[in-house]
């Protein structure tokens, strides 16, 4: 799964490639433990120094173009910002925007 990121506020941006995120059979929602995981895990690659604590989405991302959800990010140095997630094509593909990322 294609995924673009973008990020709000004064961090990264890149293209990145998230792997199946779909989740069940029918291929009608968007796996949120994977794409909690490789959000994670594409952040720390393009953010130098960056340690993600947690990603939490929502439990249920429909997988229809246009689809809108919005992750939580928290960060080990206590940084908190929103995921904007956004499906592109019937494929899967994501784009991936980090806003409102704000020290507490």
């Amino acid at each position: 799964m294609k995924v673009s990121a973008s990020v709000a506020g004064g961090a990264a941006a890149a293209l990145l490639l998230l792997t199946a995120c779909r989740g069940g059979d029918e291929g009608t929602a968007i796996d949120p433990a994977k794409a909690e995981r490789e959000l994670a895990e594409a952040y720390e690659s393009q953010v130098e120094g960056a340690r993600v604590a947690s990603v939490d989405c929502p439990a249920a991302i429909d997988d229809t173009i246009g689809t809108r959800a919005a992750c939580t990010m928290r960060l080990e140095d206590g940084t908190v910002g929103t995921i904007d997630l956004r499906v592109l094509d019937d494929e899967g593909h994501l784009r991936w925007d980090v806003n409102r990322a704000s020290p507490r």
